[in-house]
């Protein structure tokens, strides 16, 4: 009640301001400070005051995002809509997680490290997280791109021996699958080839080149 309340309130009343933001990020006061920016547009806040409202979302999504996860994917996700800054997308890919949301935690991460290409820690946790989802060329194809002396540097060369060694039976798997279609087609002979291996259900992913020339993926059911 109290909280439709003051939903009420702040619908009639004039649009809050950045220091307003900063304020009630002071107070710990994350159910207000959501509640005041949550259908605030950007475009009417100057350059300064959009960044001070998203470190103040920010800063909320941080504060919650070990107890309340859903409400701090809500302060990460209005953090980045009015400014995109290192913290906001880390905790927005976090939480998103923490909500089984894995392609909106792709999406954050690709989107960090797009803007923050020296930030290896987007770099890291989207190889990381393709890994997870067997995407083994896509991981190689991030974790390359990690600098040596970044701090994330040793943890990326552990991640990418996996996925080198992910990305070897992804080869043998795909040429063993090439062979049994052959065979199938009539194609070749079939002495020789390995045996077809049974048909599994559940998602595929169709890959494809975004416009900065890194690996995207689409997924498709398949049966």
């Amino acid at each position: 009640m109290r909280a439709l309340l003051l939903s009420a309130l702040l619908s009639a009343a004039p649009p809050p301001s950045a220091a307003q933001a900063q304020k009630l990020a002071e107070q710990e006061q994350w159910d207000e400070l959501y509640l005041a920016w949550a259908a605030v547009k950007p475009q009417g806040y100057s350059a300064p005051d959009r960044r001070a409202v998203a470190l103040a979302l920010g800063k909320g999504c941080d504060a919650l995002s070990g107890t309340d996860a859903v409400m701090a994917y809500s302060l990460g996700e209005r953090a980045v809509l009015f400014e995109e800054t290192v913290p906001g997308l880390r905790c927005l890919a976090k939480t998103s997680l923490a909500t089984e949301q894995r392609g909106g935690a792709e999406e954050a991460l690709r989107r960090g490290h797009k803007r923050f290409p020296k930030e290896g820690a987007f770099a890291l946790e989207l190889g990381r997280l393709l890994l997870e989802d067997k995407d083994a060329q896509g991981a190689l194809e991030v974790l390359q791109r990690i600098s040596p002396r970044a701090p994330e540097a040793e943890q990326a060369r552990e991640l990418l021996e996996k996925a080198r060694g992910a990305s070897s039976e992804e080869r043998e798997a795909r040429s063993q699958a090439r062979a049994i279609e052959r065979r199938f087609s009539g194609e070749g002979d079939s002495a020789g080839l390995p045996p077809a291996a049974p048909s599994t259900s559940g998602l595929s992913y169709a890959s494809g080149v975004g416009e900065d020339g890194m690996r995207t993926r689409a997924t498709a059911a398949s049966s």
